[in-house]
């Protein structure tokens, strides 16, 4: 059995960046782990189908090349799938940012620019 749940959508005014980072996450401490699919200054696409329920608070732990950072979170969209379908179909959630250090924009901004002149 799938669990699809949504948020109200709201418009995004960030640009995602595709990523493949180390996350680990849980509510109140880090007991899951998998990748970053995108991430943007807002928030987060983390790519699992170990997903909590949508308004569900996260911590997150995120590593960075040259650091990791944590935030926490709040589950916008989740989906699961049936086990044996995880590699062949969507899964994961989406996870807004809530009150992000106020070095995140630009420690975020560093990394975006870091990956451009590597990426060129």
């Amino acid at each position: 059995m799938s669990l699809v749940q949504t948020a109200t959508l709201c418009h995004r005014s960030d640009d995602r960046v595709r990523a493949r980072l180390h996350v680990s996450y849980g509510i109140g401490m880090l007991e899951c782990s998998s990748h970053v699919e995108s991430i943007s200054p807002g928030g987060v696409y983390i790519n699992t189908n170990e997903v909590f329920k949508v308004g569900t608070r996260l911590v997150m732990r995120i590593e960075f090349a040259e650091r990791a950072v944590c935030l926490r979170g709040e589950v916008t969209w989740a989906i699961r799938v049936p086990e044996e379908l995880k590699d062949k179909m969507v899964c994961g959630m989406g996870v807004a940012f809530i009150d992000p250090d106020p070095q995140w924009p630009e420690l975020f901004l560093r990394w975006r620019e870091s990956r451009e002149r590597t990426s060129v």
